[in-house]
């Protein structure tokens, strides 16, 4: 993507100070620009993600959050960015796929019942076979891979800090949806 700009957020692990410095080597190798940061402790995902609030000046553009085990195709930055723009959304997120097999799928959205469960658009192992590659609205996107619009992401206050381990991707997204934002899946 021509305009990207690389933060990564290094969790604290507790007994080891020296994976920080580790993890900074290795982003440098790969991303001589990144810039790397320590979190203090390992508060879960969404607080440390959070940290672009404070880090990160300004409210145009787009954050990419992405989980510590993503690996994105070339073009997935620009596909998601160039669609979110064309649509309107406010969050976007590739298809998912397995690490080592990725003819399995993981993540293409998923959508929440009238009681609030989450209600997966997925069966488990599922293969993929062209079924999800169409851009569509749905409920929700996973956390591993999200475009989140920058503006919207300060308007909603980033992340519930309360929630440390799994669902802020969903809480994130429903206030996105009360926000009047569209959520989409960018399969390809």
């Amino acid at each position: 993507y021509p305009n990207l700009q690389v933060l990564v957020l290094v969790a604290q692990v507790p007994d080891r100070p020296d994976v920080a410095a580790n993890v900074a080597q290795r982003v440098r190798a790969t991303l001589p620009t990144a810039v790397v940061r320590q979190v203090a402790g390992n508060p879960g995902f969404g607080p440390v993600a959070n940290e672009v609030l404070r880090l990160v000046d300004g409210v145009s553009g787009w954050f990419l959050f992405c989980h510590d085990d993503v690996a994105l195709d070339r073009s997935a930055i620009s596909l998601l960015v160039d669609e979110a723009e064309r649509s309107g959304a406010g969050v976007a997120s590739p298809k998912v796929v397995d690490w080592d097999d990725p003819t399995v799928l993981q993540h293409v959205g998923f959508d929440v019942d009238r009681f609030g469960e989450v209600d997966p658009l997925i069966e488990p192992r599922e293969k993929d076979q062209g079924q999800h590659d169409a851009v569509r609205d749905c409920f929700a996107v996973s956390s591993a891979c999200m475009l989140v619009r920058a503006e919207l992401f300060r308007d909603l206050g980033g992340f519930v800090a309360e929630i440390d381990y799994q669902g802020e991707d969903l809480d994130l997204c429903w206030r996105a949806h009360l926000m009047g934002a569209r959520v989409l899946l960018v399969p390809a």
